[in-house]
């Protein structure tokens, strides 16, 4: 085994709310938005709290800050954005009842959970769907009572059957259930439609990352190689657990067509550590003219350290493939590995 192994474990890191309101708090109308920092300038999650408690008290946000402000308080489950999401459950704006409908599922009490429900049958399926992810926030047997009604609704598309499969694992605490929500999103996975798949195949490796459910799901979709996306998913999601089968193919993988299933193997060199790493990396950029390739090379061999690193990227340099933008990256990525401290994550 690795001593110092980066294993990285994949974040199914959703954070939409956080994507939406940007970090911003709109003072006022006639002032542009700030950053919630602290003093050193860095983003600071008590500030960025408190401008959410400021925007919804004061009703001084823009649409996407209220969204953001409903859903980064509703996880603390803070009664401002309990009021405001109940409020918002009927606004003009579907952005807002979005917001609404995932705020509300953090809440346990019975008004939030009818205001949840009435969310189930919004005119907007983006809308819906939220209102479906909302429920898999909490446990609870009403909770799991609605979404197997839910799934004898006729006519599901295969998105929204696959967030309620979701939301039905998270919701429930029945493992006989919880097992049936697994295979169904397997087999979405493996069989709906590209949407619907590589979304079964994020919250499959979200949800149950070391379920034998999920990595046999994520082989199978690599040796399928039908949807780029959820392939470099996938690669991701195997590699972040140093599974043996992803290491004996990343080789293969590395050959793709695909500049996303390549980027994906070359992000996951430093986390299964094949004895090939450098190999597979130098053949891949050799004859690479995709930039945002070239660009995870570069950042990967700083990962990989060493002198290995510093003669890669001196050779990528001497190459003359790179176009000015790169090689200022690759120069500056030498200097940093030649002045980093030793510390190979592949080391035995």
């Amino acid at each position: 085994m690795k001593s110092n192994q980066v294993l990285g474990l994949l974040a199914a890191v959703v954070a939409v709310a956080g994507l939406a309101a940007g970090g911003y708090f709109f003072w006022n109308k006639n002032r542009p938005l700030t950053v919630a920092t602290d003093e050193s300038g860095q983003y600071s999650e008590e500030r960025q709290l408190q401008r959410d408690r400021e925007v919804l008290e004061t009703g001084r946000g823009t649409p996407h800050e209220i969204y953001g402000a409903m859903i980064r308080l509703a996880r603390n489950q803070e009664a401002v954005a309990r009021t405001e999401a109940l409020k918002r459950v009927s606004d003009t704006d579907p952005l807002l009842r979005e917001g609404a409908a995932q705020a509300l599922g953090f809440y346990a009490d019975d008004e939030s959970f009818a205001a949840l429900k009435r969310l189930l049958s919004d005119k907007e399926p983006s809308v819906r769907k939220f209102a479906v992810e909302g429920l898999g926030s909490r446990t609870g047997e009403l909770r799991e009572k609605e979404l197997l009604a839910l799934l004898e609704q006729p006519e599901l598309d295969d998105s929204l059957r696959v967030s309620i499969h979701a939301s039905l694992y998270k919701a429930t605490e029945h493992a006989d259930v919880k097992d049936a929500q697994l295979k169904k999103l397997s087999e979405l996975a493996l069989a709906g439609d590209e949407a619907a798949n590589t979304e079964a195949v994020s919250l499959l490796s979200s949800i149950a990352p070391e379920s034998p459910v999920t990595m046999n799901v994520m082989r199978q979709k690599v040796s399928q190689a039908k949807n780029e996306r959820a392939v470099a998913l996938a690669i991701r999601q195997l590699s972040s657990r140093d599974d043996e089968w992803i290491r004996r193919n990343l080789k293969t993988l590395a050959a793709n067509q695909s500049a996303r299933i390549r980027v994906a193997v070359i992000q996951s060199l430093h986390r299964v550590c094949p004895d090939d790493r450098w190999t597979i990396l130098g053949d891949i950029v050799k004859k690479e003219k995709d930039t945002q390739v070239l660009r995870a090379g570069i950042e990967e061999s700083l990962i990989l350290s060493g002198e290995r690193a510093v003669q890669f990227l001196q050779e990528l340099l001497n190459s003359g493939t790179l176009d000015e933008d790169l090689t200022k990256i690759a120069q500056a990525t030498k200097e940093k590995a030649e002045q980093a401290q030793p510390g190979d994550p592949c080391a035995k």
